[in-house]
């Protein structure tokens, strides 16, 4: 999300998903142009948000609803069976990572996904050609994911924190 503040102030962004409110941590928004990534809207969906001030003297509507494509080519998952009752709900979100080809162990073009709990996808990043992503992980703080991207075993890996 992007916009603009006309004074400086700590905020939040909320954003619709599913009908219902969802919130980021409060920022230090600063006069001027601010960016701040929301985890949860739902790749190739569309979502209202706006900017709060935490003392409630500031808020900021957006002029259009938020929406992300979902990229050419990124396998999309299919749930089978699901029980929201059963969720745990402290976890929203699955990380996952899959190759776009229908192989096991093969090169093709790997994907890193965090879905929510009915499939769609909220974040995504594919590798180069021909490189798997190992050990895929949130960071022991909770506020990064770490990914090894490598072309082949044995040779020398990328590691990521994003």
């Amino acid at each position: 999300m992007s916009w603009e503040q006309t004074t400086e102030a700590d905020v939040r962004v909320e954003y619709l998903v599913d009908g219902e409110w969802q919130t980021t941590p409060d920022i230090a928004g600063k006069a001027g142009p601010n960016v701040k990534t929301v985890m949860g809207i739902p790749l190739g969906e569309t979502s209202d948000w706006r900017i709060v001030s935490t003392d409630g003297s500031l808020a900021v509507d957006s002029a259009r609803p938020i929406e992300q494509s979902i990229p050419r080519g990124m396998p999309l998952p299919t749930v089978i069976a699901s029980d929201p009752k059963q969720h745990e709900p402290t976890a929203p979100y699955i990380l996952v990572s899959i190759n776009q080809e229908a192989c096991s162990w093969c090169g093709g073009n790997y994907w890193l996904m965090i879905i929510d709990r009915a499939g769609r996808p909220v974040w995504a990043t594919k590798t180069l050609p021909n490189r798997w992503i190992l050990y895929a992980q949130v960071s022991v703080t909770g506020n990064a994911l770490l990914w090894d991207e490598v072309a082949s075993f044995g040779e020398e890996s990328v590691a990521h924190r994003s």
